[in-house]
């Protein structure tokens, strides 16, 4: 398993244009096996399982690309455990760190959050959030997409 790094954010503001930024929608649901994704870039649409391990900021990961066939049927298996969002990919300015920004939709609409994933530990304790970054929410739990995929918004903010 590789390590994922990252620091997520609470947005109340968004940088502005932002809705013009290279951006991808992703449909995400949870099951016993892992985490299923489908991400739609223009016309074309990807799958993934992902196991992750761990929470917080590091946390291991194993993603795996699969099969239409394969996400419908673990798709039928969340049980309605899913979010919807858009993401938007908004390059930080002097780095080569990209903020991802995720716009919410269906019953967790109205929510933002913004990630940033890091190369190491270090880079990540260094980041200084931008100026339209709100609170950071990376060790609530309540923020973690499989929450919010069971428990929407409600228990939230």
């Amino acid at each position: 398993m590789a390590l994922e790094i990252e620091r997520k954010f609470l947005v109340k503001n968004p940088p502005e244009g932002f809705q013009y930024m290279d951006n991808e929608r992703i449909r995400q649901g949870y099951t016993e096996a892992g985490r299923i994704r489908e991400i739609t870039k223009g016309n074309k649409a990807r799958y993934f399982v992902t196991v992750k391990k761990g929470k917080g900021m590091v946390r291991e990961e194993e993603e795996n690309e699969v099969g239409i066939e394969v996400f419908e049927k673990m798709w039928d298996e969340s049980g309605g455990k899913t979010i919807e969002k858009t993401r938007y990919l908004i390059p930080i300015s002097g780095t080569s760190l990209k903020a991802e920004l995720d716009v919410y939709g269906g019953r967790c609409s109205g929510l933002m959050t913004c990630e940033v994933e890091f190369p190491d530990e270090g880079a990540a304790m260094a980041f200084k959030p931008l100026e339209w970054f709100g609170r950071e929410v990376t060790d609530d739990e309540r923020y973690s997409n499989r929450y919010l995929s069971e428990f929407g918004i409600s228990n939230v903010n």
